[in-house]
């Protein structure tokens, strides 16, 4: 995996935003950048990016290229072993018919991009060893 250590005023506004409205420490955002049909798998694949800031001025970014059920089983993970996460959003529900359609997926990367978000939202989340492992997010990266 790539770390890239970029300017936050190299930011988009959105995710400067984010940033600042973040209670992890190191603050930090997550994203839903795009999506792309894969072929080879048969199944649509969603761009997150994660900033985790390095000081004042600058975050370091990684980029993955992730399935819906690779990030519904993260969620059912992360609720398993944290009851108290009980408050975070839900994420968004399974749909077993016409789930490549390009208006249902324009959707569902809104809502992921929401829950992603709400990540945010959860102070000790960068701690939390569900979120290390499954966006292999370790404490040197961002210590």
């Amino acid at each position: 995996m790539e770390v890239h250590r970029i300017p936050i005023t190299h930011l988009s506004e959105n995710k400067q935003d984010i940033i600042e409205m973040s209670l992890t420490s190191p603050r930090m955002y997550i994203t839903v950048e795009g999506t792309e049909f894969d072929q080879v798998l048969g199944c649509t694949l969603y761009h997150i990016e994660i900033g985790i800031e390095e000081g004042e001025d600058y975050v370091l970014v990684t980029r993955h290229k992730l399935r819906y059920s690779e990030m519904y089983k993260f969620d059912q993970q992360l609720r398993q072993a944290h009851e108290e996460m009980s408050f975070l959003r839900k994420f968004p529900p399974k749909r077993f018919f016409l789930n490549n359609d390009s208006q249902f997926v324009a959707k569902r990367r809104v809502d992921i991009g929401v829950y992603l978000q709400n990540l945010t939202q959860i102070p000790g989340i960068l701690n939390c060893r569900q979120f290390q492992q499954f966006f292999e997010c370790t404490p040197q990266i961002y210590a």
